[in-house]
């Protein structure tokens, strides 16, 4: 039986947490950590969202991306990425909230974790590298495969727009 991303995350969090206490660390979670997990998520709100269109939860990505100023993705030794049909195309996924990317770490994702990325440095360090590359944007994979791929230069776009509105 599969456990419910939100017991998940819960366990992510306190493992992280007891290797931070026994480091002596207090700082908050800082950008590649997996620590900053709302534990709080009411399980409504979290089938809720599962239950938008792809572009409604690409439009609830964006506004909850561009208010936290972080991401998170799922990592394992490297970046979880998948392919478009070609073979030759790569999607970074990405989600705005670590339960959701929770709910996508199984299959190819199975034993992947939910990362925090710090959105200036998803600017600077991966679109830039994925407009070199063509690597698209994965925003809000869903394990129904109903989701929504953008090209960095679009995902910047729709970002920059938010943060505008929000200043």
């Amino acid at each position: 039986r599969r456990r419910h991303p939100l017991q998940a995350c819960r366990a992510v969090r306190r493992q992280l947490g007891s290797e931070r206490a026994a480091a002596g660390d207090r700082e908050g979670a800082r950008s590649g950590e997996e620590l900053s997990i709302d534990v709080d998520m009411h399980p409504k709100h979290f089938e809720n969202v599962m239950a938008m269109s792809g572009p409604e939860r690409a439009e609830y990505t964006i506004k909850k991306i561009a208010d936290r100023e972080e991401l998170w993705s799922l990592y394992s030794d490297g970046w979880a990425s998948s392919a478009l049909d070609d073979n030759e195309t790569l999607i970074f996924p990405i989600w705005p909230e670590p339960e959701f990317a929770a709910e996508c770490a199984r299959d190819a994702w199975s034993g992947y974790q939910p990362r925090r990325i710090d959105l200036y440095e998803f600017f600077d360090k991966f679109l830039n590298s994925f407009t070199a590359e063509g690597t698209l944007v994965g925003v809000f994979s869903h394990p129904s495969g109903n989701n929504v791929q953008m090209t960095s230069d679009e995902f910047r776009g729709f970002l920059d727009q938010e943060l505008e509105l929000l200043s």
